[in-house]
């Protein structure tokens, strides 16, 4: 059965392994002792339908909220490093598999932390807990026809989420005007969960990176270090004598 009741595990550990900062928008975790970095989302979903269609079944509900965690889990989970092989083929393969490797977290400093991880650097992962209790965000989810063109969006500032039941279906995309470029293939979520950690959009006219097509802030599907300015930002204030940034 779906429901809003998930519980943030991460918040039942205790010791000075994990470190917790929370913010309006996100909670994060840093782990010393494994190294790697947990993001919390708290959503709760409010369902609605447009007019002529259907109630929300618990299947549907199901369906749409797995697909968007899969859909976003792909490209923003960083993926533990492999090491280098002896064999001239396997080390090929390596090689192409860490030309699409996610963005992790680099770590440098004093501090005895960044001594041990700061040839690896640290994974990231991020994680949606549906809530009724303290949201961060607040998410509309409206149940449409195939063939409505509604856009989904996302106010930072309020921090409310607009999603559309047919946004876990790929689509084409477009810049906003002058001398736009398309893209096929898009997927919505991902992109609008961007800016849950980002405010700025980079298909608009004038964006500073509207040129990198590839960029999922963009009308692409790859995560950029850039994206993850504000996640980065956190982590600094969070263990002395380390600096963090993406890489």
């Amino acid at each position: 059965m779906f429901n809003q009741t998930d519980v943030d595990t991460y918040q039942f550990i205790r010791g000075t392994d994990l470190k917790r900062r929370e913010t309006a928008f996100a909670t994060i975790y840093l782990n010393t002792a494994t190294g790697d970095v947990h993001v919390v989302e708290r959503w709760f979903y409010n369902f609605t339908v447009a007019p002529g269609q259907t109630a929300w079944t618990d299947d549907e509900k199901n369906n749409f909220h797995y697909a968007l965690t899969s859909a976003i889990g792909a490209p923003w989970d960083s993926q533990p490093p492999f090491a280098n092989s002896a064999d001239p083929i396997v080390q090929q393969f390596l090689a192409f598999i860490r030309k699409a490797n996610n963005v992790r977290i680099a770590v440098r400093g004093a501090n005895a932390f960044a001594f041990c991880y700061a040839s690896r650097g640290l994974d990231i992962d991020f994680d949606i807990v549906l809530t009724n209790n303290n949201p961060h965000w607040r998410v509309t989810l409206q149940k449409i026809p195939a063939t409505s063109n509604s856009r989904s969006n996302v106010d930072w500032d309020s921090r409310r989420i607009e999603l559309f039941s047919q946004d876990n279906s790929p689509k084409t995309v477009c810049q906003d005007p002058p001398a736009a470029q398309c893209a096929s293939g898009f997927v919505t979520p991902p992109h609008e969960f961007g800016h849950t950690l980002l405010k700025d959009d980079e298909y608009t006219a004038g964006a500073p990176s509207r040129a990198d097509l590839q960029s999922i802030m963009n009308i692409g599907t790859v995560v950029r270090p850039r994206h993850l300015s504000f996640i980065t930002g956190q982590l600094n204030t969070m263990l002395p004598g380390c600096s963090f940034r993406a890489a």
